[in-house]
């Protein structure tokens, strides 16, 4: 048996994280029952983000700089997976943010989740796990004890592609993916022309592959002002919500669009099918919509029904 601990590349994109960022280095520097590497490139940041991630880098040969011109998050995450896959040193990468906190064992649980998908699929087919988080302020106290929950989630539901398509389960700072998922998703769209990378690598690996949710919450997930993305805002009022809504499925049904471009020669006949109704949704009369949304299974959990 191959006892050797299993190498992953933490894919850390920064831009102007000075605030959050050494307290979610130590986190991660104390993984354990893993072989870690933090990839981490700048997007051209102008606080001491750059200055505090060369300290850190001086002191602890596992973590890897660079930096680059500021092409938002989704080209930062895209220029790590091609760093990550052209050297091809780590079987595994995980997603990570700049300013939350991981659990010390957080990987190693993701890997024990891993594994099992690798036994049931095979290593040949792209495998992504994610899991639940804590959600925390900007000083680390207490929001909500889940992420998913407060969301109206199961730690189930989104594993299928019908579900997939119009909302994502996956927190990206909770994914851990293997090569196989990293080498077909690359390179990554454009940023305009998809919901966000995580959602992009859970596509893939709906599609592809198989995906696993892990209910226990294995990171701090810190809400603040600076947040690209976050929970759900409470107090907004029905019509906003709405109006969110409709704009998250026009987004997604743009991300299937780009997605039905890249891997339409490689879909089976039901995923091309499923895809494909819901990339065409804005094209189709409103009556026909509702329709569709009934005979695919088109829908979103709790109050957040489609808005198509």
């Amino acid at each position: 048996m191959n006892h050797e601990r299993p190498r992953i590349d933490i894919l850390l994109p920064t831009w102007n994280g000075e605030r959050f960022l050494q307290a979610q280095l130590a986190s991660l520097l104390t993984q354990h029952g893993v072989s870690v590497r933090i990839l981490v490139h700048d997007d051209a940041s102008d606080d001491g983000t750059w200055r505090l991630a060369q300290t850190c880098a001086a002191r602890h040969r596992n973590i890897v700089l660079h930096t680059g011109p500021h092409v938002g998050v989704v080209g930062n995450v895209s220029r790590l997976l091609e760093l990550s896959e052209h050297e091809n040193r780590a079987g595994y990468f995980a997603l990570c943010d700049q300013d939350d906190i991981w659990y010390p064992h957080k990987l190693a649980r993701s890997m024990q989740a891993m594994r099992q998908l690798e036994r049931r699929c095979g290593t040949g087919r792209p495998l992504l796990v994610c899991a639940d988080a804590r959600c925390v302020d900007a000083q680390g106290r207490p929001l909500c004890a889940s992420f998913l929950r407060g969301l109206g989630l199961s730690p189930g539901w989104g594993h299928d592609l019908r579900q997939a398509l119009v909302m994502s389960p996956a927190l990206g700072c909770s994914c851990l993916g293997n090569a196989a998922l990293r080498r077909l998703a690359l390179p990554l769209p454009p940023a305009d022309a998809i919901f966000m990378h995580d959602w992009w690598l859970l596509l893939v690996a709906v599609c592809f592959g198989a995906t696993h949710c892990i209910s226990e919450p294995l990171l701090d997930y810190r809400q603040h002002e600076g947040n690209t993305l976050g929970v759900r805002k409470p107090k907004a009022g029905i019509l906003q919500r709405l109006a969110t809504s409709r704009e998250c499925a026009r987004r997604s049904q743009r991300q299937a669009r780009t997605f039905l471009r890249r891997y339409e020669n490689q879909m089976d006949a039901a995923a091309l099918r499923i895809t494909r109704a819901w990339a065409d949704m804005p094209e189709t009369p409103w009556w026909l919509r509702q329709w569709l949304c009934r005979k695919h299974g088109f829908g979103k959990p709790g109050w957040a029904r489609l808005w198509t």
